[in-house]
């Protein structure tokens, strides 16, 4: 009795851990992870998007694109840089992933399309973080090792994290370039 009920405990553990699992797929295009997407936005006109595209990427990344105004003369593309920075442990260390990237957005009234691309990965392990050399790591080929085992490894780390933020700056994003309703507007506290 006491050998099934322990089987039967076993049993959920694992079962529980498999639903816990999550299962991470990147969009790939040629070999390369590549995040797009347009979005339709009704009633906003090309230069109220592009404004508000402008402000995200200088508000996420100031350092990354010091010279955006130089790079950007057009008003309907923004061409810009992104990053993403996390810690990952491995067996001693605590080691600094950094993340850099193509960030395009094309603008037009009533919508939008952006292509998140060019990632270019660096590690650092504890005792580099102020040198310039680092171990450089491809988002591509974590993915694939990822693809071939999910277990718990460095490349599943590394793959989990980097999909959990990156789909963060996505919905940033797209939060920040949303407007709202017009029919929703803040009550003072006068009108109630």
């Amino acid at each position: 009795m006491i050998t099934r009920l322990l089987f039967f405990c076993l049993l959920c553990m694992l079962s529980l851990a498999e639903a816990g699992a999550q299962t991470v797929e990147f969009p790939i295009h040629h070999n390369k992870v590549v995040f797009s997407d347009t979005v339709f936005v009704n009633n906003v006109s090309k230069d109220s998007i592009y404004a508000r595209a402008k402000n995200w990427v200088l508000k996420c990344f100031p350092a990354q694109n010091t010279s955006f105004n130089d790079n950007n003369r057009t008003d309907s593309l923004i061409e810009a840089n992104g990053s993403l920075e996390f810690n990952q442990m491995d067996l001693h260390n605590l080691n600094k992933v950094i993340f850099e990237y193509k960030i395009h957005i094309d603008v037009y009234d009533n919508a939008y399309a952006y292509k998140i691309d060019k990632f270019k990965g660096r590690l650092y392990e504890k005792s580099q973080y102020t040198s310039n050399s680092a171990a450089r790591i491809c988002i591509e080929e974590d993915y694939a090792n990822y693809l071939k085992n999910k277990r718990s490894t460095d490349y599943t780390r590394r793959v989990k994290q980097f999909y959990k933020l990156i789909s963060q700056q996505i919905e940033s994003f797209n939060t920040a370039l949303e407007v709202e309703p017009e029919d929703k507007y803040q009550r003072g506290p006068h009108l109630e």
